[in-house]
């Protein structure tokens, strides 16, 4: 019987080398639909590697180079682009769990000694009760917003 593939069978040594690789299969095929200002808008693969890149870009130009970065929110496009753009390279990615308390996270923080954090407007409470009693805490990186200092900022400082 005939095997059908619809896939490259070649094991692939990391995350980077997969997405590479997928990209390089379907670069203007939608890899998501992210929701911006209540409207849902289709992100090609090319975008998202772009996208995942420059973070990267922008966290290595911070001094985040092999250091432990934290990433909490909701399931969305902006996790995804956080938590590749550090294993993908960066660093350490420490995904946190938006269900637990901020004394649960705050001791996760100094346990893992978070350098950064990626984090949902729904999490900002916790993540600012986290930067209080987290001394190794450096950079709160805000998901939501516009600015300099936010995740749409730092992906276009890394471009």
């Amino acid at each position: 019987m005939k095997k059908n593939i619809f896939y490259d069978e070649k094991p692939k040594r990391d995350l980077r080398e997969l997405l590479d690789t997928v990209v390089r299969a379907n670069p203007g095929n939608d890899a998501f639909l992210s929701k911006r200002n209540g409207i849902y808008e289709a992100v090609s693969y090319e975008v998202f590697q772009n996208d995942v890149n420059a973070l990267g870009t922008a966290f290595i130009a911070m001094g985040l180079k092999d250091e432990k970065i934290g990433v909490i929110g909701e399931n969305r496009y902006e996790w995804c682009v956080s938590y590749l753009a550090t294993v993908n390279g960066t660093g350490v990615v420490v995904p946190l769990d938006k269900e637990l308390n901020a004394d649960e996270l705050v001791y996760l923080a100094k346990e893992a000694g978070l350098k950064a954090v990626v984090y949902s407007d729904k999490q900002a409470g916790k993540v600012k009760k986290m930067a209080e009693r987290c001394a190794s805490l450096k950079f709160l990186i805000p998901m939501d917003g516009e600015g300099e200092d936010s995740y749409t900022g730092f992906i276009e400082n890394g471009r």
